[in-house]
């Protein structure tokens, strides 16, 4: 038998399995090591994207929400005062520019749009009525203007901003006033300056509360993007063509003589015989709050919903009736005004 051994080979030695084995290990556990500090750096990427997307979108969306409410609410206040603010004549015009819809954070999140629109509802709705008379004089003539008026007011334009981060809000315009309300919610509240005025100086009693309608065809705009609103005057006075109801005591007016024609005179006095004003609005609590808040000092009210709440003007001789969707305001006695302003006013809606 023939016996060989390893020295007997020329003295080869044996494979060093044992090293190959660790060098194949070591470069396995390198390709390991890579491929899990990819995926390691992989998540770690994901998660700061994921946390700054998560972050960033609704943090960025509160911003633009709030930025677009607040232009919402400066392009209804810039109208108001164009609006509340000019002496109108006929076919003057009132334009505005409104922001629909808010921008969104590309490329996370798309705008969104909003909706502007215009409507005759006759849940919306405001009326004036009352009795003026006013002793003047010129040549040593004395003659009285009696104006017995009744104006309507009806027309509404809303505006639901739909903000996604932010709670929405929605803003209706009506007789000059702006409304805004919190969507979902009853709370309102008005901003701006409201239509009715009163105070007094040492002259005596200033009134100042003109009627404003807006008339057209229903309408909506829903769109992402800036719209145009142009309204123009189409009426502005009284019923009588001669006279606009604005007089102060000492005010030069013209009126008619006593030959049929036209003559200065002098505004000697001004009595208000009567004043009621109706407001009908499903916000009429924003009208109750803001006109408590003015005229209601000590806050005295009487009544309950269901019969209907009454309270009084502090210093002056007006009340006040609530009940439902409805708010009066009419004078308790005969008063005597330094100035009084009651016009009427008629807006002709032409775009939105």
């Amino acid at each position: 038998m023939l016996i060989t051994t390893w020295g007997d080979l020329g003295h080869m030695a044996p494979p060093d399995r044992t090293r190959k084995g660790l060098r194949w290990s070591r470069e396995s556990d390198g390709a390991v090591a890579v491929v899990i500090g990819a995926l390691l750096t992989f998540i770690i990427v994901v998660t700061l994207v994921g946390t700054y997307v998560l972050w960033y979108v609704p943090s960025n969306g509160d911003q633009l929400d709030t930025q677009y409410l607040n232009d919402t609410e400066n392009s209804f206040l810039r109208m108001q005062d164009l609006i509340g603010n000019s002496s109108p004549t006929l076919g003057e015009f009132i334009t505005q520019s409104f922001q629909l819809g808010v921008a969104g954070t590309p490329p996370f999140s798309s705008s969104t749009d909003s909706s502007i629109s215009y409507a005759n509802d006759t849940s919306y709705d405001t009326s004036l009525n009352f009795s003026l008379a006013v002793n003047v004089t010129y040549s040593n003539v004395h003659t009285t203007i009696v104006l017995n008026e009744h104006y309507n007011a009806s027309g509404l334009i809303s505006l639901d901003t739909n903000t996604p981060f932010v709670p929405s809000s929605n803003f209706y315009f009506q007789d000059d006033t702006i409304i805004m309300q919190q969507a979902g919610s009853n709370y309102s509240q008005i901003i701006g300056h409201l239509p009715l005025s009163i105070a007094s100086n040492s002259s005596g009693l200033l009134l100042h509360a003109p009627d404003f309608t807006i008339y057209g065809d229903n309408t909506s705009l829903g769109t992402y993007g800036t719209t145009l609103l142009t309204m123009q005057f189409s009426r502005a006075g009284t019923s009588e063509p001669r006279y606009n109801t604005y007089f102060f005591t000492g005010q030069n007016v013209t009126v008619l003589n006593q030959t049929g024609g036209y003559t200065t005179a002098i505004v000697n006095n001004i009595t208000l015989k009567s004043f009621y004003y109706n407001i009908t609005s499903p916000q009429v609590l924003a009208w109750n709050t803001s006109l408590t808040s003015v005229y209601n000092g000590n806050g005295e009210a009487t009544g309950n919903s269901s019969a209907g709440i009454t309270w009084n003007f502090s210093n002056f001789n007006f009340s006040v009736y609530l009940k439902g969707d409805n708010l009066s305001i009419k004078s308790t006695k005969t008063l005597k005004p330094f100035s009084i302003e009651l016009d009427y006013f008629v807006l002709r809606l032409l775009q939105i």
